[in-house]
């Protein structure tokens, strides 16, 4: 079998980071409602001032890539150089076997001292991942490293033994009831947030449509977890 060239490599990784060449053509998920969880990971994930690599783990379909995407979008329309930022899927077979550090020059920018971002989605498929992670945290001051990973149990164990110090983990759990009723569109019309006086009360919830609420929470036990499921119906009536 022949090897994979690196003029093949990086036709794929600008196939992946289509912000390269088309700056103001906008990431697809960013049009999407954000999880209640993305704007704490995204100061964890943009914190420059921290030299540590951000690891958003989650089971596989949870929203991690979806989120990742989003999180591309906020930085560039932050004002963030979309040239200084890389996102690559670790589990594309292209990449089988390839060194971390090989992704740092094939930014366009790679010589710059400008900050930059650097992504490896689903990074548990590099065998000793946490040992290359490392050292590119300690290697590169100006770059700011985040992974996610769908083995959670395997990937916090070696954060915890290889990346003392140098990972921060963020844990991104299947869609709450809330963040279903949301993401359907539906939240606002079956229940009512009252507001007590007095600024120390804590807010409660009403409905008035109890057998709706409660249809609605059957549905979420069947297809809540995944943001897929909820936001595609096409999911929902071809599932067993």
């Amino acid at each position: 079998m022949q090897p994979i060239g690196l003029e093949d490599i990086r036709r794929r990784i600008e196939r992946d980071n289509p912000w390269w060449s088309h700056s103001t053509k906008p990431i697809s998920e960013a049009s999407y409602r954000r999880r209640v969880y993305f704007a704490p990971f995204k100061k964890l994930a943009l914190d420059f001032s921290v030299r540590r690599a951000t690891i958003l783990l989650g089971p596989r379909r949870v929203g991690k890539t979806f989120m990742i995407k989003q999180l591309i979008h906020e930085a560039i329309s932050d004002g963030f150089d979309p040239h200084s930022i890389l996102f690559a899927s670790i589990d594309a077979p292209i990449y089988s076997g390839m060194l971390l550090e090989k992704f740092v020059s094939l930014l366009p920018t790679p010589d710059t001292f400008d900050p930059k971002i650097i992504i490896f989605d689903e990074i548990q498929y590099l065998k000793n991942w946490e040992i290359h992670l490392k050292d590119l945290v300690d290697t590169y001051q100006n770059v700011k490293f985040i992974a996610t990973g769908s083995a959670a149990a395997a990937l916090r164990l070696k954060s915890n033994e290889s990346g003392a110090g140098r990972f921060s983990e963020f844990m991104l759990p299947p869609l709450t009831f809330y963040e279903f009723l949301q993401f359907s569109g539906v939240h606002d019309e079956l229940v009512e947030i009252r507001n007590p006086i007095g600024s120390d009360r804590i807010k409660t919830y009403h409905t008035e449509n109890i057998d709706a609420l409660n249809d609605q929470f059957i549905t979420y036990l069947n297809f809540g977890g995944y943001p897929e499921a909820v936001l595609n119906q096409s999911i929902r009536e071809h599932s067993d």
